[in-house]
């Protein structure tokens, strides 16, 4: 994992690199080859807004549209903890005090640097933990 403040200029490039490789590795779902899935798992430390119901709302019914993906529901939100359930798979929201963690788990490829810029102006933190797996790298044809 790796710690970022929010205003390092780190984290853009950090971001560019992530990006690029997940896009130089995936394929285009079209192909029926699902491979090198992105799991992003963003813990967001010190945010400068209160976290409540309606903005876990707001940020679990804005995020789908934001890296292409289809909602199978409405999100369900309770006051410290989301999710939204999507045709590729899930995003999921938990958070305590001013700590937030957001897991966006996809049988899709999407935009990670998308993804992660979105959360960070909706919850303005201070300090990001970034972690990306990829899943399936071995499924598909070659």
């Amino acid at each position: 994992m790796i710690y970022f403040n929010v205003k390092d200029e780190n984290l853009k490039k950090y971001l560019r690199e992530l990006t690029d490789r997940a896009f130089a590795k995936s394929v285009k779902i079209a192909e029926h080859v699902y491979r090198n899935m992105p799991h992003l798992l963003l813990n967001i430390y010190d945010c400068d807004i209160s976290i409540n119901k309606k903005n876990l709302t707001q940020f679990l019914s804005e995020m789908p549209q934001k890296i292409d993906m289809k909602k199978l529901s409405l999100p369900l939100v309770s006051d410290n903890m989301g999710v939204c359930l999507l045709r590729e798979s899930h995003i999921s929201v938990h958070s305590f005090d001013d700590y937030v963690c957001v897991d966006i788990f996809s049988c899709k490829p999407y935009n990670v640097e998308v993804a992660t810029n979105y959360t960070i102006d909706h919850f303005k933190p201070r300090t990001l933990e970034i972690e990306l797996l990829y899943r399936a790298e071995k499924l598909g044809y070659y």
